[in-house]
């Protein structure tokens, strides 16, 4: 955002706001003038895209509501593109990448699964994407224009589950001062995600079946309400164990197992890493724009080697952090942290659990790079021999990988 004055030098012409508006056209511009009477160079200025125009003399509270404006309007902007953007590919089958058999297979049930209302269970490990699937079967289907509600069920507090759910009418217990609608009234006619479905008390997965089963519930201290909501549910954890422990109902299982979708573990699809890195790169530059744009080889050897107990997410998070170390144009290893780098050369080794050897891992890179490569230099900033960084890089297999060390035995 911009406010220009037009009594800069070399303003009054309008000439600063055509350069800005060719250089930047996503930039919002203020024109701050004391011509304000002059119609024909507000309308001028108007054609040539400035947003608003502020007269002198200026006041701050004035300044202030025209800014607020703009940034109103650009929320707007960006809501209703991705509305459009949703409504234009109909779904998020696009954000669900890989070419793994059992990826492909994911995406060919979603596309089937979206056209029913019945309940799906999606199943899988902590950050393999479990929502991504469930928006999926939102956007792709006939609801797609309808909301869709996310709750985690681990985050519910204790007693309050069936409030947030089913909402409470007021008066209907203690602190409840107002009338609060529910996921399902908020979800009507379009599709409420139950995430981590096996942290649901007991009490609330009674009410839960009723609604299934019935397509009705009952708000604390209301009268029953129909419900047109479709139900999808995932869970990281064994239903099995569960329900021998007694902290799953088997009713609730046997009604929300009929289509069942499992989202595998990242280390079984090994193969997808590179696609899923690249993905993520070039959704980290069309947000940000640092000018990295590849991946190079052994970055991706390494991807490939880790074990990613965090799954997609950690993935995800991991590349973010190392699209913002990077000085270049390329991700390269010493933009990782050390557990990648060390998967490029000893894969998921004992080395990848010991969080002290991690450490000096990490320490032992980073004297490496600071030092330009040089032995003796990073022996002295890490207060030990030079024989002995030697001895660590060929102990954590660094010599193998390319770094700035690789041409200095300094």
């Amino acid at each position: 955002m911009v406010l220009l004055d037009l009594t800069f030098p070399d303003c009054a012409d309008l000439s600063a706001l055509r350069a800005l508006r060719a250089q930047a056209p996503g930039t919002d511009v203020i024109m701050v003038t004391a011509h304000a009477e002059d119609l024909d160079l507000v309308a001028e200025a108007t054609r040539l895209g400035a947003f608003d125009y502020a007269p002198k003399p200026i006041r701050d509270d004035d300044i202030r509501i025209r800014t607020t404006r703009v940034q109103q309007m650009r929320d707007l902007a960006r809501r209703s593109m991705r509305a459009v953007s949703q409504l234009a590919r109909g779904s998020e089958i696009a954000d669900i990448v890989g070419e793994s058999p059992t990826i492909k297979w994911i995406v060919r049930q979603t596309c089937t699964l979206s056209g029913y209302d019945a309940p799906v269970l999606i199943s899988g490990e902590t950050g393999t994407g479990k929502e991504l699937v469930a928006r999926a079967l939102h956007y792709s289907g006939p609801r797609r224009t309808k909301p869709f509600v996310a709750i985690n069920c681990a985050a519910l507090a204790t007693g309050l589950a069936e409030s947030e759910l089913f909402g409470h009418e007021r008066g209907s217990f203690t602190g409840a001062h107002h009338t609060r609608h529910g996921a399902f009234e908020e979800a009507e006619d379009g599709t409420l995600f139950l995430d981590e479905v096996g942290d649901m008390s007991l009490l609330a997965q009674a009410s839960l079946l009723r609604a299934l089963e019935q397509g009705e519930y009952r708000p604390i201290g209301g009268k029953l309400k129909e419900t047109r909501a479709r139900v999808v549910l995932a869970s990281n954890q064994n239903f099995e164990s569960l329900m021998a422990a007694g902290k799953f109902r088997r009713d609730l299982f046997y009604r929300i197992n009929r289509m069942r979708l499992l989202v595998p573990p990242l280390r079984q699809r090994k193969d997808d890493i590179p696609l899923l890195a690249r993905h993520f790169l070039a959704g980290l530059e069309a947000k940000i724009g640092r000018g990295v744009r590849t991946i190079a080889s052994d970055v991706l050897h390494a991807l490939r080697g880790y074990h990613w107990p965090g799954n997609v997410r950690e993935l995800k998070n991991e590349l973010e952090r190392a699209y913002l170390r990077a000085e270049g144009q390329e991700l390269d290893l010493l933009d990782f942290s050390p557990e990648v780098v060390c998967a490029a050369e000893i894969g998921d080794g004992d080395v990848l659990s010991d969080p002290k050897m991690l450490e000096g891992i990490h320490k032992l890179l980073e004297a490496l790079t600071a030092s330009g490569g040089r032995l003796s230099r990073a022996a002295q900033m890490l207060g030990v021999h030079r024989n002995t960084v030697r001895r660590w890089m060929q102990r954590y297999r660094l010599h193998k990988l390319k770094g700035p060390w690789h041409s200095s035995s300094v």
